[in-house]
């Protein structure tokens, strides 16, 4: 039965749950984390975050899911899809301060506390 207080919001699925141990104050888990348990065979638990490959919120197809550790791992995922789709090469990082990307193994590029800038930008 889905939950009847879920607008879909991105599209997402909830599933009325109330003795499952992800599920929400109205007693609703998320449909994609009920997949995912079905598809490794154990329980989702926190931090592990559940990730459609594709960014399509409403599509709970098993093989459109990854499981990462935790949301820093996701998080890291993200920024280095989104390095590869900007510039060819999921290693680089974009300077703070013009935008582009660049290697941060290079010596054109230096970790400034906050995030990586190009020396010609901080000049």
């Amino acid at each position: 039965m889905k939950c009847k207080t879920w607008k879909g919001y991105n599209g997402t699925r909830m599933t009325y749950l109330p003795n499952h141990h992800r599920v929400n104050t109205k007693g609703c888990v998320y449909e994609h984390i009920l997949v995912m348990e079905e598809k490794i065979g154990r329980s989702v638990v926190q931090p592990k975050v559940v990730h459609h490959i594709d960014g399509d919120q409403s599509n709970n197809d098993p093989n459109n899911l990854m499981l990462f550790e935790n949301d820093f791992v996701h998080q890291q995922y993200h920024k280095r899809m989104r390095a590869l789709k900007a510039c060819g090469n999921a290693n680089y990082v974009k300077c703070n301060r013009c935008k582009n990307y660049g290697d941060p193994g290079l010596e054109d590029m230096t970790y400034n506390g906050r995030g990586y800038i190009h020396r010609k930008c901080k000049a």
